[in-house]
């Protein structure tokens, strides 16, 4: 019970410290103010001895081995016959954003593959998927822009039955670590 009280103390102490203001030689400077999930923290391993604070979160482009850089925000790749792909990975919310797109007439979907998987999305001048993902590992990315087969022979009662889809080579391979 005193070491709780004590850490209490403590931690109490060292949230009040940082919010002090100290008189400088030539004006005023204030100390570091802890941010309020800093105060979170230090309440909770005060609370629990021996609790570690949760690591600060970040957010991580991805590259490419290959292809041109286009744009930023995330930064985005292409080839000149391509989509283009970039892909930014969000700690906190343990997320990658995939940003593709680049070409708008005659296209009618986008394949996307991520880590192998391939997904089929609409079609559309610049667009934005997220995919859940854990700590740990890479995630790959790329994308291309098609365009449907037309159909061939309507058969009633059944699907139409279309030509092979028409698509772009796949853009470079973007890759975005997220430990």
């Amino acid at each position: 019970m005193k070491l709780k009280r004590m850490a209490t103390r403590l931690a109490a102490g060292s949230l009040l410290a940082g919010s002090l203001v100290l008189a400088g030689t030539t004006g005023i400077a204030l100390a570091d103010t802890p941010l309020p999930a800093q105060q979170q923290n230090a309440a909770v391993s005060a609370q629990q001895p021996g609790a570690v604070p949760a690591a600060a979160c970040f957010t991580r482009d991805g590259s490419a081995r290959d292809g041109r850089r286009v744009g930023t925000n995330p930064v985005r790749f292409d080839y000149p016959d391509s989509p283009y792909v970039g892909a930014r990975y969000d700690s906190c919310q343990g997320v990658v954003r995939i940003s593709f797109g680049g070409y708008v007439s005659g296209v009618t979907h986008y394949n996307v593959r991520v880590n192998g998987r391939q997904v089929e999305t609409r079609a559309g001048e610049a667009l934005l998927m997220t995919r859940q993902v854990g700590p740990g590992g890479p995630v790959s990315i790329d994308a291309q822009a098609c365009t449907r087969g037309r159909i061939i022979t309507p058969v009633p009662g059944f699907p139409p039955i279309r030509e092979r889809s028409s698509c772009t080579r796949f853009s470079p391979l973007v890759t975005v670590q997220t430990r």
